[in-house]
């Protein structure tokens, strides 16, 4: 009896683990831009936290983020949940046309960081100023 009570024992904490165990690493569906200007852009992405209490934050730079040092924005909390969020940031101060390179990185808190593809984006460049318009003394005339 002691013998088949412990396989039975056994038994439920072998099923018991693959559950906790399969609580998968958060999953970055997208990333994208937005708003951007000659000096500034918002940065998404769409993060699964995947039931679990999720940091996200974005790396951007002049080179690939996985190659070469790049900034970061803040590490932010994102809430556990099933189902995917958008998230974003705002960045600022950068040159005006510009391409830049950013990502997206998740990472739960005893887990390594998911990281997204390397992505482009460029800033505008200011408008040119061209002076005077040569017809203006006959448009007030």
């Amino acid at each position: 009896m002691k013998k088949s009570l412990t396989l039975l024992l056994t038994a439920a904490a072998i099923a018991a683990a693959p559950a906790a165990a399969q609580a998968a690493s958060p999953t970055i569906l997208s990333t994208s831009t937005s708003a951007t200007t000659t000096d500034s852009v918002v940065l998404e992405a769409e993060i699964n936290p995947q039931g679990k209490a999720t940091k996200y934050r974005f790396e951007y730079g002049p080179a690939d983020c996985a190659a070469s040092p790049c900034e970061s924005t803040p590490e932010l909390q994102l809430a556990s949940g099933g189902s995917p969020v958008t998230v974003s940031a705002s960045v600022g101060g950068l040159d005006p046309g510009t391409t830049y390179h950013f990502r997206a990185i998740a990472t739960h808190k005893e887990e390594a960081a998911v990281k997204s593809p390397d992505r482009l984006f460029a800033t505008y460049l200011p408008p040119q100023s061209f002076g005077p318009c040569p017809n203006d003394q006959l448009r007030t005339e």
